[in-house]
C-alpha cells in the first residue's frame, strides 16, 4: 500500500515518466457506464458553502506533498479523485506543463495554467 493510503497496482520507476498506477475511482450507472468519481463531474455538489470541506482537505493533501517537496504540478479538476469513503485523492502529479518534460502533448492543464 501506497503511504498515503491508495493502494499502487504498479509502479515503473525507470522509465521517464516515473508512473504508479492507482485504483480506477468511478461509479458505474445502472445502465453499465462509469463516470470518474472526480471534482470535475462532481462540481455541482460542491458549490457555496459545501465547497469549503474540499478546499480544505485539498490543502492538506497539497501541504503534505510540499512536505515530502513534490510540487503536482497539474492541479485541475479532472486530477482530484475521490475514493470509496470520499476521501480526496490527488492523481496526474507533476506531469503538467512544467520545465524539463521532454515532451509537451496537449492535456487539460493548458485550460489551467496561469497567464
Amino acid at each position: 500500500m501506497a503511504r498515503w493510503g491508495v493502494p499502487v497496482i504498479s509502479a515503473d520507476f525507470e522509465a521517464r515518466a516515473a508512473v504508479l498506477v492507482m485504483p480506477w475511482f468511478a461509479d458505474t450507472s445502472v445502465e453499465g457506464h462509469q463516470t470518474p468519481r472526480n471534482l470535475e463531474n462532481r462540481i455541482a455538489s460542491f458549490l457555496g458553502d459545501s465547497s469549503w470541506p474540499i478546499v480544505l482537505e485539498l490543502a492538506k493533501v497539497l501541504a503534505i506533498l510540499h512536505d515530502w517537496q513534490v510540487v503536482h504540478g497539474n492541479l485541475k479538476s479532472g486530477n482530484v479523485f475521490f475514493d470509496d469513503i470520499e476521501r480526496v485523492i490527488l492523481s496526474d502529479c507533476a506531469l503538467g506543463n512544467m520545465p524539463g518534460v521532454s515532451h509537451v502533448d496537449f492535456t487539460g492543464a493548458y485550460l489551467y495554467q496561469t497567464p
